[in-house]
């Protein structure tokens, strides 16, 4: 059995899930695909109470950034995960490639909450430059599916159409897909998200150049756009699985904290971590026990919900059970980070991203080397279980060629379960 994981209100969090078996299942073969996703998933999020603040589609895994306001994250990720699949099995039988039985992994959805400044601005870069990284595109915004530029992080809005299949009559036919500041990061910069957007961009223009340089000096290069969107969506990766040990939080450093100080918050981190499971342990015990006013430790989620267990309030001096701090837009502080020394922060993003070879697929007809590099770590849920188009716009720009508009979002109704 799992350990428990912690939910807490307004936790910036780091979400990865990767596709059944490893498939390219989400290859931006058509615009309608990775449309279709974008669509579902702001729709999820609008049903939820989830705020978007980045998503990146890769062809056999999606990473995305985001701030439950509720303390609902499985739920919300269940309703997305669920509806995305549906969609999805449906597009690629129309489209002519075969229906698949199931599209995301069996493994729960991976959530790593993201601590501080440090943290934020590397999964925000990661998010940008996997595509790069893989060896796919030379640039974020040359990839032919869905990689949010960092630009939305400033209360953008994207408009999409209503996809053809798997939805229902309560959805509308075009949704504004909001896109919000993470809060994390804005509170880094004193809540001068422009100044935080713009040390990302830099940022993100020096490593694409990092990149290319790596590539000029080993000789290789990029398969390019037009080659991504010929992998057969039924094909997977040659190479071994990466296996390793998935983080549930990430910690980057804030402004002018001295390594001794990263330390030992990793340090408090981790015996936060480790106590948390010791006492849902005990009080589980006692629940099993027949103890039916026994109180859980704050974040514990799963027994709240199917049970209607007590949940105590956080411990003091607590974090990663500790609901997260709302970014209020127009409140600044005193304190606003130098952008210097914050660009030094991400400097370890390098790591995460390393210039891999790019994978040879198996049963793709139209390519003969792959697709996307798998993500590194994940964990599942068990809440679950295209004839081609020609070209594929850009972001910005939706299946029937006009433009997406940037707009204030409508107002929804009451948010609904999922079914």
């Amino acid at each position: 059995m799992p350990p428990p994981r912690i939910i807490a209100a307004g936790a910036t969090e780091a979400l990865t899930r990767c596709c059944a078996f490893r498939k390219f299942l989400w290859t931006p073969s058509a615009p309608e695909i990775h449309d279709g996703f974008l669509y579902l998933y702001g729709w999820a999020a609008r049903q939820c109470g989830v705020r978007l603040h980045g998503i990146s589609l890769l062809p056999n895994h999606y990473h995305s950034n985001v701030t439950p306001t509720r303390a609902n994250l499985p739920e919300f990720t269940q309703l997305a995960h669920r509806s995305t699949a549906c969609f999805l099995q449906e597009a690629l039988k129309a489209f002519g490639h075969g229906k698949p039985p199931c599209v995301w992994d069996k493994r729960p959805t991976h959530y790593m909450r993201l601590m501080d400044v440090g943290a934020s601005m590397e999964w925000a870069l990661y998010l940008r430059l996997q595509a790069v990284a893989a060896g796919l595109v030379e640039r974020p915004e040359d990839y032919p599916g869905l990689c949010t530029p960092l630009g939305l992080m400033k209360n953008g809005v994207v408009a999409v159409k209503r996809p053809r299949w798997a939805v229902t009559p309560d959805m509308p036919s075009e949704l504004e897909v909001k896109f919000a500041p993470d809060p994390v990061l804005a509170r880094g910069f004193g809540g001068d998200v422009q100044k935080a957007v713009h040390v990302l961009e830099k940022r993100e223009r020096e490593m694409v150049r990092r990149f290319a340089a790596l590539r000029r000096r080993s000789g290789r290069s990029v398969l390019g756009p037009e080659v991504v969107k010929r992998v057969d969506p039924h094909a997977e990766p040659r190479g071994p699985r990466r296996r390793g040990s998935a983080p549930r939080y990430k910690v980057g450093g804030d402004v002018m904290e001295s390594l001794g100080d990263l330390r030992q918050r990793r340090e408090r981190l981790r015996d936060e971590q480790l106590g948390f499971r010791e006492e849902h342990a005990a009080s589980r015990a006692r629940w099993r026990a027949g103890e039916r006013d026994v109180a859980f430790p704050a974040g514990s989620y799963e027994i709240r919900v199917e049970h209607m267990a007590n949940v105590a309030e956080p411990h003091d001096h607590a974090e990663l059970c500790a609901p997260g701090e709302p970014f209020l837009p127009g409140k600044r502080s005193k304190r606003v980070a130098d952008r210097s020394k914050v660009a030094a922060l991400v400097d370890a993003v390098m790591d995460d991203l390393g210039l891999d070879d790019p994978l040879d697929v198996t049963s793709s007809p139209d390519a003969s080397v792959g697709a996307a590099e798998e993500a590194d770590d994940v964990e599942a849920s068990d809440l679950e279980s295209p004839p081609l188009t020609e070209g594929h716009p850009d972001m910005d720009r939706r299946a029937d060629g006009s433009e997406r508009s940037g707009r204030e979002p409508s107002k929804r109704d009451k948010p609904k379960k999922p079914s």
